[in-house]
């Protein structure tokens, strides 16, 4: 029964409608569905890591309430600011009380969101924007749901043992978000792919080559590998620009956005601008879905000294005066202040602590969980938080959860042993003695 809910919300994922904001099928379903899983499974909700998190989302609700009141923000942008952190809430509650420390129940989710992905793409296309050009195609429609897939397969093939099958799955992936511009993308997998798969020996021999795992030299070994991904992924994008193998419009995009100094980052000015609006009012924040149209003004002449066309009437028109943030935990700053940036910096910090575990631990869907987590990472810092990637995010933050408990729970069960272990041997040396 619930295997099959979850395939269910898995599918109706990308099913969207209208009524004040964007409202998805799955997260009606999960709304209606929250209250009666209360009454049967509320103590799964009890662990310390999801009540100090409830906590901060709690915290950040009210900021936003306060926020909104102070700057007088329009009842429909209160009801949307409000509602999308309170459905957020809602469904990782939902998520910890069904799929948490469960892994197929976690996989069943994932593979169903994953099909519908490609699915949804095949037969809605001008839902699922697609244009008639690949590049974007891959872009905007086609890349999670086909990337996903190939982590849960090659988190397959590696259980059983096929690791090079499970390394050229990757690359292949890999190599076409490369080829395909697709830069954000390509830095996630690459990361990911260099923080799981064994790099660097264990052991040559009897010779220890990586520290003991929990140790914090690991944790700088593992800190080293992600940054050396990132350089690398950076690095690539910059020679396949440069010796012609993207398309031209690629390369341009490229060129111009290396002058704000990184390849993998640049062009990215609604970060900058929002960070500038959020410390215009750090405390209180503008409001949900805060307007002003000097913000945009500055984002125009940002892109302007990049070297990138931007019509500024076009985004005024589109945008409606929106401050640009294209962030979670800025946009949360802009919209809320300082309570918003206080329980994504949270997040954040859990997210790498999960991603250390999941790379040391190595439970069976590793790859595809640090896949995961490096890209909700990324997202905190350079994506917009909410429409589709919401109920996604949510199941997220309860794998994250799991992962660090799970991390946790390892270390307390051994020493204990050890102990009992060494005190029946010296009372079994005195039984003899005797």
């Amino acid at each position: 029964m619930i295997g099959t809910l979850l395939f269910g919300l898995g599918v109706l994922s990308h099913v969207v409608f209208h009524f004040v904001g964007d409202l998805f099928v799955a997260e009606m379903i999960i709304i209606v569905t929250s209250p009666l899983l209360l009454f049967f499974y509320a103590r799964r909700l009890a662990r310390p890591e999801l009540l100090r998190l409830f906590a901060l989302l709690g915290l950040w609700l009210f900021a936003q309430i306060i926020s909104d009141a102070y700057n007088q923000t329009p009842l429909v942008d209160r009801m949307r600011g409000t509602a999308l952190i309170s459905f957020f809430g809602i469904e990782i509650a939902f998520f910890a009380m069904i799929v948490g420390r469960n892994e197929t129940r976690k996989a069943i989710f994932l593979t169903a969101y994953s099909l519908a992905s490609i699915v949804l793409t095949r037969f809605q296309p001008n839902v699922a924007g697609v244009t008639g050009d690949f590049a974007d195609n891959w872009k905007w429609a086609y890349s999670v749901g086909v990337t996903m897939l190939s982590l849960l397969l090659s988190s397959f093939l590696l259980k059983h043992g096929w690791h090079i099958l499970a390394v050229l799955l990757l690359v292949a992936i890999a190599a076409t978000d490369l080829l395909l511009n697709f830069r954000s993308a390509f830095l996630m997998l690459l990361v990911s792919t260099v923080l799981f798969f064994p790099v660097i020996p264990e052991n040559i021999g009897r010779i220890r080559i990586l520290p003991q795992k929990g140790s914090i030299f690991r944790l700088a070994v593992i800190a080293i590998l992600a940054i050396a991904g990132g350089w690398s992924a950076n690095q690539l994008v910059r020679y396949v620009s440069d010796a012609g193998l993207v398309a031209q419009k690629a390369q341009e995009k490229n060129q111009a956005q290396a002058q704000a100094g990184n390849l993998i980052v640049g062009g990215r000015p609604e970060f900058f601008v929002g960070l500038k609006a959020a410390m215009d009012s750090p405390i209180i924040g503008h409001g949900s879905w805060a307007k002003n149209m000097k913000y945009l003004e500055m984002q125009h002449d940002m892109l302007e000294e990049y070297g990138m066309q931007h019509d500024l009437t076009d985004a005024e028109a589109d945008s409606q005066g929106l401050i640009p943030s294209h962030s979670h935990i800025v946009g949360a700053w802009v919209f809320a202040g300082f309570m918003g940036v206080v329980f994504w910096a949270y997040v954040f910090w859990q997210a790498i602590k999960g991603i250390v575990a999941a790379a040391t631990v190595r439970p069976t869907l590793a790859p595809f969980y640090i896949w995961l987590l490096v890209g909700f990472s990324w997202n905190i810092f350079f994506s917009p938080f909410g429409s589709s990637s919401r109920i996604i995010e949510s199941f997220t933050v309860l794998v994250i959860v799991d992962l660090v408990g799970q991390s946790r729970g390892r270390v307390p069960k051994a020493a204990p042993w050890r102990r009992q272990g060494a005190a029946a041997f010296r009372r079994t040396q005195a039984s003899h003695a005797r």
